[in-house]
């Protein structure tokens, strides 16, 4: 913690307790609400064991006045959650390395907060909020591998998203010439796809990042709002689509990790 931002992890019987007080449903991270399928007696029990730990934390104090119960609750941690509930546009990212789970963020883009939310490990949930752009930048850049690489040496190319999955699927299955054939009867000259083909067999990660609105409760995207980093030994390649139709038409460009923050500092307020 320090002057421009605050960390705060939650446990899924104090997020219950935090969301069912505060009125929210869920959240776009947490997917269903979180005590649906939950019995009565369940739904209480998780709220119960929610409340005590967050008095022990400090983070929840319980009164009552006559008959009736308050809760007062910690408020940065109402910031958080609040703006994790109201905010208007929030980014989603994925990235998934080429050995293991996907890594999903989902950065909320408050007027007065952004926060970026995780899941650390099963049942933990992380809520980084900050005041500061520029610091949500270098914290989302550290995650995403994008520090000082190079662009690779090579040039745009225009391929059906089809026949880049058939390509990809061929390079990590170690069958180079089919991969080379595909990209040529898509138009990729050979000294345009060897380059291409290297990052998918040296592949490290694949990011893909798309702005959502929130409205409601709903959560909704544009295809022009989305794109995508290959990361590979030589560095990383963005991709994005330029044309729907049938089969989305993209532009796949190698670019520095510095132009790779670039393009998902345009997201941020």
């Amino acid at each position: 913690m320090n002057d421009t931002t605050v960390t705060i992890r939650l446990g899924v019987e104090e997020l219950v307790y935090l969301l069912t007080t505060l009125g929210i449903k869920t959240l776009p991270g947490l997917g269903q609400n979180p005590v649906e399928g939950l019995t009565e007696d369940q739904a209480q029990r998780a709220l119960a064991a929610g409340a005590n730990s967050l008095r022990a934390r400090g983070w929840l104090e319980l009164s009552t006045d006559g008959n009736e119960s308050r809760a007062r609750l910690d408020p940065v941690v109402v910031a958080l959650l609040g703006t994790c509930a109201t905010a208007a546009q929030l980014l989603f990212i994925g990235r998934r390395p080429a050995a293991g789970p996907t890594s999903p963020y989902y950065v909320y883009l408050g007027p007065h907060l952004i926060v970026i939310h995780s899941s650390l490990s099963p049942g933990v949930h992380e809520f980084a909020g900050s005041v500061s752009p520029a610091e949500v930048l270098a914290t989302l850049a550290d995650r995403l591998h994008l520090s000082d690489q190079p662009a690779p040496a090579a040039t745009d190319i225009f391929i059906a998203q089809t026949d880049l999955e058939a390509a990809v699927a061929a390079a990590l299955s170690q069958e180079v010439e089919r991969a080379v054939v595909v990209l040529a009867n898509s138009g990729v000259a050979n000294d345009a796809s060897l380059p291409l083909i290297q990052t998918f067999q040296s592949m490290q990660a694949t990011t893909t990042i798309t702005l959502l609105r929130q409205t409601d409760g709903r959560v909704s995207s544009s295809a022009d709002e989305s794109f995508s980093l290959l990361e590979g030994a030589a560095g990383f390649w963005l991709v994005r689509p330029v044309a729907g139709g049938e089969d989305t038409l993209l532009r796949v460009t190698p670019i520095s990790a510095a132009a790779g923050q670039q393009q998902l500092a345009q997201f941020l307020p």
